[in-house]
């Protein structure tokens, strides 16, 4: 990702996970940080004021599925090691829940999403990702609550978490193996790339209804 502030370009290796900096203006390449572990899919996904990124640990052998986080220090115009947020370093599942008690399993993509009734928080982002095992959309709040927002619906179909249905997020909806997520801030709508459905699949945001 490049950091939305200073433009400076952040990426990582999979094989052994170094984490760069890559400066623009200077050319050159820094080392900054390393992640938990090695070998694993590793996605990174930067706050848009900065502050903060967070990093979606894919699923593996290991079974292993967790969100961590880095905090960036302006004064020093650098990211801190990683540390987990969400999830578990050594157990992936499905529970809502909050920090480790919450359960996710392949996070594979995420996008932070405005959310209006945080509007003069210190931070006014919810993040939504994709949790592809689990077959949902998953919502992680800035306090570290980990909600399901869509998808594992249709129980009257059968007993599957899976498949594909449309309808209301959480009764109705399936997914198969959601793997893309991006959000249109203009008209407020998610955009999944379901991924074993081989669909581009769309939730309006003013449309959905809260549960009672």
């Amino acid at each position: 990702f490049v950091h939305p502030k200073t433009g400076t370009l952040y990426y990582t290796l999979y094989e052994t996970q170094p984490m760069w900096r890559y400066d623009f203006a200077t050319k050159e390449f820094t080392t900054f940080a390393s992640h938990m572990r090695t070998k694993e899919t590793l996605r990174m996904v930067v706050h848009p004021t900065g502050k903060y990124a967070y990093l979606l640990r894919l699923y593996s052998s290991q079974q292993n599925s967790y969100i961590a986080r880095m905090d960036y220090n302006e004064v020093l115009d650098k990211f801190s090691e990683p540390y987990i947020i969400a999830g578990h370093a050594s157990k992936a599942g499905y529970v809502d829940g909050v920090g480790g008690n919450a359960r996710v399993n392949g996070p594979g993509q995420g996008v932070f999403v405005k959310n209006e009734d945080y509007t003069g928080a210190e931070d006014e982002y919810d993040f939504y990702l994709t949790d592809r095992h689990n077959h949902a959309i998953r919502i992680l709040s800035p306090l570290g609550q980990v909600t399901t927002y869509a998808g594992r619906g249709s129980a009257s179909l059968n007993s599957n978490p899976w498949g594909y249905a449309n309808g209301r997020l959480r009764e109705d909806a399936r997914f198969n193996r959601p793997k893309g997520i991006a959000w249109d801030e203009r008209d407020n709508t998610i955009y999944v790339g379901d991924a074993n459905n081989y669909r581009i699949r769309k939730i309006g945001l003013e449309e959905d209804v809260p549960e009672e």
